[in-house]
């Protein structure tokens, strides 16, 4: 059907998966591909994690979409606010995690996912997104950078030397990265800011990396032009857990900030503080970092 077509399933994640596995399989059942986008609140893909499961096991290919995710959902109970939704995207197989920071990221992103699940060697694509309005950059994406974003990382600030404190972030997180950005050149301060497109395309790589002997993964030869005394604060709307990881590439110290505890209902900056992933908790790391 060239002009597509809609299906409202309403509270229904198992059935949604169950739907993307049999659509996302149709070449192999009716030779004829479908491309199958499915939407859901990021944090109900855990009720339907089985079937999840079992449609990535037959290797049905679909673009998921997770959003609103994290407790960026601030005006929602804690029940509705994605925590360990990146974690299964780094570690659900057949499945590719992407959490952009910015809209010219996730448009290039989605034409990308349109060619990769049709691809013999590819797999279904994660999205996990949010509702939350972000100031975007005037800019046009140069083809290294594409390349980057694909692969998982890219900066936005490079550090002044090797010796240095760089901030790694995800997705809208990096709001309030953005505000110490501006800090840091009006006080000349060796701060460098690291943008994840994808923690799961960098956890896999640097895995794969570990198997083979001459084979140097892309996050390793990102971070190598560091000194070991450099140090990373690591930042997400998820689990900790989700980059926490990092300091093991090259060993550098690592501060993870994110989600561990369940949200609360309240204003953004009083939910982002408690769960310690606002500006203030950011400043914290660092200067932490600068006294030890």
């Amino acid at each position: 059907m060239p002009n597509g077509q809609h299906i409202e399933l309403g509270i229904a994640e198992n059935n949604l998966f169950l739907l993307l596995a049999s659509l996302g399989i149709s070449d192999k059942i009716f030779g004829k591909r479908l491309i199958p986008i499915g939407t859901i609140y990021d944090t109900f893909i855990s009720r339907g994690l089985d079937a999840l499961n079992y449609a990535t096991y037959i290797d049905a290919r679909f673009i998921l979409i997770g959003t609103p995710s994290g407790v960026t959902l601030s005006h929602e109970g804690g029940a509705h606010q994605s925590i360990i939704t990146p974690n299964i995207g780094i570690s659900q197989p057949n499945l590719i995690y992407y959490e952009p920071c910015y809209a010219d990221e996730l448009k290039f992103l989605l034409f990308w996912a349109f060619d990769h699940i049709q691809e013999k060697n590819g797999s279904s694509v994660y999205f996990r997104l949010s509702t939350k309005k972000l100031e975007q950059p005037n800019r046009k994406l140069s083809q290294e950078q594409k390349i980057n974003i694909i692969k998982g990382c890219y900066w936005i600030k490079q550090p002044k030397n090797e010796t240095a404190i760089v901030i790694v972030c995800v997705g809208v997180m990096v709001a309030e990265v953005q505000k110490f950005i501006k800090i840091s050149e009006e006080d000349d301060l060796n701060i460098g800011v690291l943008l994840v497109t994808s923690p799961d395309k960098l956890h896999k790589d640097w895995e794969n990396s570990n198997k083979q002997l001459k084979k140097t993964a892309f996050i390793e030869e990102t971070l190598q032009s560091l000194t070991k005394d450099s140090t990373l604060v690591t930042i997400i709307d998820g689990h900790s857990s989700a980059l926490s990881w990092l300091g093991s590439v090259c060993g550098h110290k690592v501060y993870p900030l994110g989600v561990n505890i369940f949200g609360q209902s309240g204003e953004l900056k009083e939910v982002y503080d408690y769960c310690d992933i606002d500006f203030k908790s950011i400043i914290d790391r660092i200067a932490k970092a600068l006294i030890n």
